[in-house]
């Protein structure tokens, strides 16, 4: 029992991990908007992948991994390409940081502990969490200022945009596990009632 219940853990531990590689290096391909360091990444799309099929991982210890990758692989391309000074590249990582922190707090309380878990439920969370979380990064990389109607309405289209795209995966992916999943019950199945009327043909013959 208790080393299945330490393999257990372990194996948590191992996704943790790779979600966090996985989605920090996802983060890299991006292209800039609006405000110098707010960028637009395919990360938050595969986190939604990840947090649908692994809903027994803690989503705050999930991203508490993640805001450490993912801001570390950034603050080293900065630092490396020489096009920003400290200060910025400093900025930058906490508004990376702030995204992925907002995100698990949003998700933790209006998904995770809730009762509900449909697939419309789960898109609308991450909805939210995808919006208030641009927000907030964009809040830090401008000091809070300048937002505008305009600023909303965007980072409502990219978060509704990256949502649908991760969810409609996810949806697509888990279909067709099921349904590949009941096409081989069903072959089992008949293959048992094969099995089960030769054996009685051998045993009542005639």
């Amino acid at each position: 029992m208790f080393y299945n219940s330490q393999n257990f853990k372990q194996t948590r531990s191992r996704r943790i991990i790779t979600a966090a590689l996985c989605i920090s290096l996802a983060s890299q391909v991006n292209f800039q908007l609006f405000s110098h360091g707010f960028i637009i990444s395919l990360a938050p799309l595969i986190m939604s992948v990840f947090l649908y099929f692994n809903t027994d991982l803690h989503p705050i210890k999930l991203m508490l991994s993640i805001s450490i990758a993912s801001p570390f692989f950034r603050g080293l391309l900065l630092a490396i390409s020489n096009e920003n000074n400290q200060n910025a590249i400093l900025t930058f990582i906490l508004a990376d940081i702030a995204f992925y922190f907002v995100y698990s707090i949003l998700y933790y309380f209006l998904y995770w502990q809730s009762e509900s878990t449909t697939n419309s439920f789960f898109l609308l969370t991450i909805i939210i969490c995808d919006y208030f979380s641009n927000i907030v990064e964009t809040g830090i990389l401008e000091g809070f200022t300048n937002y505008s109607y305009r600023l909303f309405q965007i980072l409502f289209l990219i978060a509704l945009i990256r949502s649908l795209l991760g969810s409609i995966t996810s949806f697509l992916y888990h279909y067709f596990n099921l349904m590949l999943s009941k096409d081989s019950h069903e072959r089992r199945y008949y293959h048992f009632v094969w099995i089960a009327a030769s054996v009685k043909n051998e045993l009542y013959p005639g």
